[in-house]
């Protein structure tokens, strides 16, 4: 088994008005095709975007097509040192790297017949809750319209993104406490859209009143001392990290104890390879783990699998946002709030071409 080619997507699907998961519709894909024609793996990038995407791939490509897909490390540190070398930024490559990391995942699973959390070592957990996932930017009406609906689902779990007005966010996760009670978990995401701490302790106060489960990137940027001050100083458990790429930032954000749980983006900080080596760092310093590769049934299913296999993680994944129900061959099903363990081969299923060709935009040739 040899990979042939190394194929970019960058999607645009339609949002509709009651998906208050879906964001954008904006995904970053990639493939990676061997050359029997039959096996392909797939993963989803943090890209910044399509020109970056495409440049990234254009670079490592020459150095994974013709090689034996097994060789997920080797060829992960070999792609990771040309973008250096060529002058990217490590976190401009890290999007690009994750995608690929996650595809050979998905080929190694598929050529050894397991799942990916059976080649990482096994499951951890007998089940996964799933958490429903809103944005604060919609109608405050509208998210605590959803919020009910989700409790009747019997979701144990809702997130909360509340970056684009935090304080509003804030106002809407309280009345939604009011509206669900006191025994749903709450996760509310600043995504980093604060970046004075005064305004972040201001946050995290009214988010621990509110009684979250925890609050998660409350301050942008990486002064990780700043971190560890808002750990020490806000009430609900804080989590953080998920635009770490390094795994040298994630080893000096845990020795500052910057966070009390490790937020973990798997479209960036690496893929499984690397989200796996973060938790271990994590679990020398006592903390947990939240998985998170976004709400794509792609990226909900590589969380899953990253999950089970950590010790440390907190066994909660997000449920897929409805606009992306047809994206893949093979139903994620989260029933009463248990989202059903991939039990097939690699990622568990795989991305539908006709999705693709629907949602593909045309992309940029190669600027490098």
């Amino acid at each position: 088994m040899r990979i042939e080619t190394v194929t970019p997507y960058h999607l645009q699907v339609p949002v509709p008005r009651d998906d208050l998961a879906g964001g954008d519709g904006t995904v970053f894909l990639v493939e990676v095709q061997c050359a029997d024609g039959n096996a392909a793996g797939w993963g989803e990038a943090y890209a910044g975007s399509p020109q970056e995407l495409v440049d990234a791939v254009a670079v490592v490509e020459p150095l994974l097509v013709g090689a034996d897909p097994l060789s997920r490390v080797v060829l992960g540190e070999r792609c990771r040192q040309r973008l250096h070398d060529a002058g990217w930024d490590a976190h401009s490559a890290a999007g690009v790297l994750s995608a690929v990391d996650m595809a050979l995942w998905d080929l190694a699973g598929q050529a050894c017949g397991a799942a990916c959390w059976q080649l990482a070592g096994g499951a951890n957990f007998a089940l996964l809750d799933a958490y429903a996932v809103a944005s604060t930017s919609h109608d405050a009406e509208d998210v605590l319209s959803w919020a009910k609906a989700a409790s009747r689902q019997y979701f144990s779990a809702m997130r909360f993104d509340i970056s684009a007005n935090p304080h509003e966010g804030v106002e809407i996760v309280q009345r939604a406490r009011r509206v669900v009670g006191s025994q749903t978990r709450f996760i509310a995401d600043v995504a980093s859209a604060i970046t004075d701490i005064d305004e972040a302790l201001q946050v995290g106060a009214a988010l621990g009143r509110a009684d979250v489960f925890w609050c998660e990137d409350l301050l942008g940027g990486n002064d990780f001392t700043q971190w560890a001050r808002i750990c020490r100083e806000v009430a609900a458990p804080v989590a953080g990290g998920k635009l770490l790429a390094e795994t040298s930032e994630v080893w000096r954000c845990l020795a500052a104890a910057g966070v009390e749980i490790l937020a973990l983006d798997l479209r960036l900080c690496g893929g499984l390879t690397g989200g796996l080596i973060h938790a271990q760092l994590a679990r020398v310093h006592g903390v947990r783990t939240a998985v998170w590769a976004g709400v794509t049934p792609l990226g909900v299913l590589a969380a899953a699998h990253a999950a089970l296999a950590m010790p440390n993680a907190i066994p909660l994944v997000p449920a897929p946002a409805m606009c992306y129900n047809n994206m893949v061959n093979g139903e994620v099903i989260v029933e009463d709030g248990v989202l059903e363990l991939p039990s097939r081969p690699g990622l568990g299923a795989s991305v539908d071409r006709g999705f693709v060709a629907d949602y593909s935009l045309p992309l940029p040739e190669p600027s490098v």
